[in-house]
């Protein structure tokens, strides 16, 4: 958010204040939370329970939360209500093909008690109104792959303000191994919605398929910056916690393992609007020459002349040009003249 990334910006860059926690994944609770000055977030929320055959407890006190389960087989009960939440095989056992993945919504000043095997986390804001406690099962999850080439992944959508939540905004980004995420660069840190940007927080919770298997063990980076007074890069792992308080913020998958990240976005209460940073607004139209060519695929020639239909390029500088023609040659085309 535009007042979150104000307040946190320089403490971030001056390594005063680290955006990146790395879970153990055996303790239960927050582990981001919004008012702890040492963590650069002021709305959302996020924690993590391994349930291990004994009950844990939580209230939603003020706040709204939503539940993903990570792995296991977890009963949820809210108020008189009780939901069955499944993911044996954790979040891998589906993908790439489809997901696996499921949520439950719980609005302010609920009970909730969780029990059963296995790992869910929690996500949760401020409300600014009150709706049903709600579960939101994998087939009603809307699953979809985006992008193209080397940012190409696949995003599910489990809760917005426009269906479910009041506030929160849940879901799952998987990418395969060495590829994009958050591409082309993007930011949501102002309410402007007649410019297509909306402000808002935001929490990734990184897990990767593969285990640690020698030193170093499977890997990816996450950015944070704004092109100007805040650039930073964090190494992360399995389990990696990244509290993002605003400015561009992509992610790629190391080449030694596919990565699954789970996130969470709270604001005012408006839908979600992310504003594509202009500089890089031409990759767009790449993504779209490149996803059309590889539906057709071809012999894997293509000429120039033959892209007149995109009628976008004719904006496109030799830059622009040149950056169209090393990704083309990467996947597999060669443009000619």
């Amino acid at each position: 958010m535009e007042r979150t990334l104000r307040k946190y910006r320089k403490a971030i860059e001056e390594n005063r204040i680290s955006p990146h926690i790395l879970y153990d994944g055996k303790s239960s609770g927050i582990i981001v939370d919004p008012g702890d000055d040492s963590i650069p977030v002021d709305l959302i929320g996020f924690g993590a329970c391994q349930l291990q055959g004994a009950p844990i407890s939580l209230e939603a006190e003020g706040r709204e939360m939503v539940f993903v389960p990570v792995e296991g087989r977890i009963l949820l009960a809210v108020g008189r209500l009780s939901f069955d939440l499944r993911r044996e095989g954790g979040p891998f056992a589906r993908l790439p093909a489809r997901s696996n993945s499921s949520a439950v919504y719980v609005p302010p000043g609920e009970k909730i008690c969780l029990d059963g095997e296995g790992e869910i986390i929690f996500f949760s804001a401020p409300a600014t109104s009150g709706k049903a406690p709600r579960k939101i099962d994998v087939e009603k999850a809307g699953f979809r792959s985006v992008g193209a080439g080397i940012w190409r992944r696949d995003i599910t959508i489990l809760v917005t303000p426009e269906d479910i939540s009041s506030n929160l905004t849940v879901g799952e980004t998987y990418s395969p191994p060495g590829l994009w995420s958050g591409t082309p660069l993007h930011v949501h840190d102002k309410q402007d919605p007649q410019n297509g940007q909306s402000d808002h927080e935001e929490v990734y919770y990184h897990r990767f398929r593969l285990r640690k298997d020698g030193s170093f063990g499977p890997y990816g980076i996450q950015l944070l910056f704004n092109g100007g007074d805040l650039n930073k890069a964090y190494v992360i792992r399995d389990r990696s916690v990244i509290a993002i308080p605003g400015a561009s913020h992509p992610v790629i998958a190391g080449p030694v393992s596919d990565l699954n990240y789970f996130w969470g976005l709270a604001g005012d209460g408006s839908r979600l609007t992310m504003f594509d940073i202009p500089e890089f607004r031409y990759l767009k139209i790449i993504e779209r020459i490149l996803a059309e060519l590889e539906r057709k695929r071809g012999t894997g020639e293509v000429r120039r002349e033959n892209l007149s239909e995109w009628k976008e390029l004719e904006g496109f500088s030799s830059y622009h040009w040149g950056m169209l023609e090393m990704i083309l040659r990467e996947r597999g085309f060669m443009l000619v003249r």
